[in-house]
């Protein structure tokens, strides 16, 4: 299976209908764009660890709960609202663990 490449350039997230909306707000997206990071640093190769740029970036992102949202429930690899997703096993936890924060988000949205 092929997963989606989530960090794409502004002009691939302005022409791609099935970008997540979130991206538009996303620091990864915006600093991609720009040439400042490259995008395979949030989805690191097996065994290799998130970088610290990559992990400051989605702490300071403002589309951070929307990302992490995206990577819960969705069956994706890469760092996702701060989080290495590696494995769909791994979003069965977090989907899990994280569910009440997510609905707490959710209801402030509202």
């Amino acid at each position: 299976m092929t997963m989606p490449k989530l960090h794409r350039t502004e002009s691939q997230v302005s022409t791609q209908p099935s970008a997540p909306t979130f991206l538009d707000d996303a620091l990864c997206a915006t600093e991609v764009a720009a040439g400042n990071i490259q995008a395979n640093v949030f989805t690191p190769a097996a065994g290799q660890s998130v970088t610290r740029e990559a992990l400051a970036l989605c702490r300071a992102c403002p589309a951070r709960m929307d990302c992490l949202e995206y990577g819960v429930t969705n069956p994706t690899v890469g760092l996702y609202g701060g989080y290495l997703f590696l494995k769909q096993g791994l979003n069965i936890k977090l989907r899990r663990d994280l569910a009440p924060v997510l609905d707490v988000q959710a209801n402030q949205k509202n």
